[in-house]
């Protein structure tokens, strides 16, 4: 009454007959790609806030490791560049995963890392990839309205780089960090600045109070691109300083009440729009003649 070959069994055959009776559904539309066809089809809420928070803890060891009372107490990951390209995958292809983290994770657990990854990355000719990779992240989260709603949650952690104090809300950290890789990194950032630019102007009409050191930047940044000589000298500030024109008309349009810093630098830049003024009036007289 026993079972047949109950102690002389084949595994291999046992294994073999348990995988015929797994049923296997194909992906819609499958890509060849195994992994990114998984990826793809994950869709449990338990397992989107399973990897969510794997990511958040895992993108954060590098600032926290730098940032312990005692040297070296903390151990330090170096598969955050990898960790990147795997979230920047998820995140454009499977988009129960872009709504988990917009709707219920804390989308600023992700975006802190990325920013202390582009500020450090900036001193390093070999990290440009990783900040390349955190640029199309932010670009891509940016046209969410969510994501840009979420930026205005206070700013509260201590990262281990010289920013300057400020007291604020990520979407100023945002801005200080883009203003200081505009300003102070490498030239192969250049090819960037068009992204850098658009992200600004993608959260700035979800934005209520910018503080006094990113309303600076901005105002700064309107600045570099805004004068005459380097308008005339390089082929791509006109372009530059139409988007931070955008980034003032969506904070005048929308935000207009919870920015006085924001309106102040606007105000200080009297000469340079002046200066645009007759810039323009040139143009046209030179095509009228």
């Amino acid at each position: 009454g026993g079972a047949p070959g109950g102690g002389g069994a084949n595994p291999a055959v046992a294994t073999e007959r348990v995988l015929d009776t797994v049923p296997t559904v194909a992906p819609a539309a499958n890509t060849g790609n195994c992994f990114r066809d998984a990826l793809r089809c994950l869709n449990a809420e338990g397992d989107l806030e399973a990897i969510f928070l794997g990511f958040c803890r895992l993108l954060n060891n590098p600032c926290q490791a730098n940032n312990t009372l005692l040297p070296s107490s903390m151990k330090q990951i170096s598969c955050f560049q990898e960790l990147l390209i795997l979230l920047w995958k998820l995140i454009d292809e499977n988009k129960e995963f872009l709504g988990y983290i917009l709707r219920v994770g804390d989308v600023n657990d992700l975006v802190v890392p990325m920013l202390y990854f582009m500020y450090e990355g900036r001193k390093d000719a070999s990290k440009i990839g990783l900040i390349h990779i955190c640029t199309f992240i932010l670009l891509l989260l940016s046209g969410e309205r969510n994501f840009c709603v979420n930026l205005n949650a206070a700013y509260n952690k201590r990262l281990p780089v010289d920013l300057p104090p400020f007291t604020g809300n990520h979407a100023d950290l945002l801005y200080i960090v883009i203003h200081k890789l505009m300003t102070d990194g490498p030239n192969k950032l250049d090819t960037l600045f068009d992204i850098f630019l658009t992200t600004m102007s993608n959260v700035s009409p979800y934005i209520k109070t910018f503080c006094m050191p990113a309303a600076l930047r901005a105002g700064n940044l309107f600045e570099k691109f805004a004068t005459r000589r380097r308008l005339l000298s390089n082929p791509h500030y006109p372009r530059y300083m139409l988007f931070v024109l955008e980034v003032f008309n969506n904070v005048i349009q929308y935000q207009y009440e919870g920015n006085p810093h924001f309106i102040y630098q606007i105000l200080r830049r009297k000469k340079v729009f002046a200066e645009l003024k007759e810039l323009a009036e040139m143009g046209e007289g030179d095509k009228e003649g």
